[in-house]
């Protein structure tokens, strides 16, 4: 009798569980996106967007902006932000997304999932390393928008060192030849080829030295990139080692690699610190280098996320 009765009692706890278990697929497939892709983001214990998952749908220049927004807007930068809800932030994310797509070209979706995957480790804690933003800008930059123009068409490079014109699916990035004036942001369309230290990089419009190394304007190879104190190729920053940048250049100051500023030293940009990294609230000019970075509700690395 005993036996039956505990036979009893555990069929229908198992039957109970069945019960739930198919209710809450119900529920997944109520939520979910297209057919076969999993959501974005997924509701935590606490009501809080969990980060986006590389599953996550990114099929359209929309649906990736969700995905990224559902990645940055982590439980702990929700928290640490003093966002008004997890949905509150994601939507602000989502807007800065939209905002920021390149016009004019060509959503490369296949390279979606390496961007949502490194920001939602980036942002996963709260707190950015420079490693971090390194990731991002390799998996979240023009390989992720493949410009309109082909092999050897003018293109442009911005004032962050990228170029949204040409067709990156192609294999295509823009090129400025060695030869054109310091500060040139003009240069062709084309498929690098990569040249080591003490090759020729003037005779191959496409070559372009190897990380480490810049192009001599004089010698026409490519050489190391020089140390703190050590020589440069004035307004070539490549010219230096990672971390330094090129000064001078007058006919008094002969160009320098300058150490850029360190952990603790005074900023306004990240671009002023060698871990790219600037710690300031939001109502100041200046910060202080730092890495790594936490987020806080004071901090300008919060602005829109609330």
């Amino acid at each position: 009798m005993l036996r039956s009765k505990l036979l009893r009692a555990v069929t229908r706890r198992h039957n109970l569980v069945s019960v739930r278990h198919a209710l809450a697929l119900a529920l997944l497939a109520s939520i979910g996106g297209p057919a076969g892709c999993a959501t974005a983001a997924v509701v935590g214990i606490n009501g809080e967007a969990d980060a986006g998952h590389a599953d996550a749908d990114v099929s359209t220049p929309a649906a990736f902006c969700k995905a990224r927004a559902a990645a940055e807007c982590s439980g702990a930068v929700v928290s640490s932000c003093k966002a008004t809800s997890a949905d509150a932030c994601i939507a602000a994310r989502v807007d800065a997304c939209t905002k920021d797509l390149p016009q004019g070209t060509t959503f490369v979706a296949a390279n979606a999932p390496a961007c949502v995957a490194a920001i939602q480790a980036a942002y996963a804690t709260a707190t950015l390393h420079s490693s971090d933003l390194a990731a991002i800008d390799t998996a979240c930059g023009p390989a992720l928008f493949a410009g309109p123009k082909q092999a050897r068409d003018a293109c442009t490079v911005g004032s962050d060192g990228r170029s949204w014109d040409c067709d990156t699916s192609a294999g295509l990035t823009c090129i400025i030849p060695p030869s054109a004036p310091a500060g040139s942001t003009t240069g062709k369309c084309l498929a690098p080829h990569v040249m080591t230290a003490g090759q020729d990089c003037f005779s191959d419009e496409a070559a372009v030295c190897a990380s480490g190394s810049y192009c001599d304007s004089i010698a026409k190879i490519c050489k190391p990139a020089g140390i703190a104190g050590g020589s440069c190729q004035a307004g070539t920053n490549a010219s230096c080692q990672s971390g330094n940048k090129c000064v001078g250049g007058g006919p008094f100051t002969p160009p320098t690699c300058k150490p850029m500023k360190a952990i603790g030293e005074s900023c306004t940009a990240g671009s002023d610190c060698a871990s790219g990294l600037c710690d300031k609230t939001s109502l100041s000019s200046t910060g202080n280098c730092v890495d790594p970075l936490s987020m806080t509700s004071i901090a300008n690395s919060c602005n829109g996320f609330h």
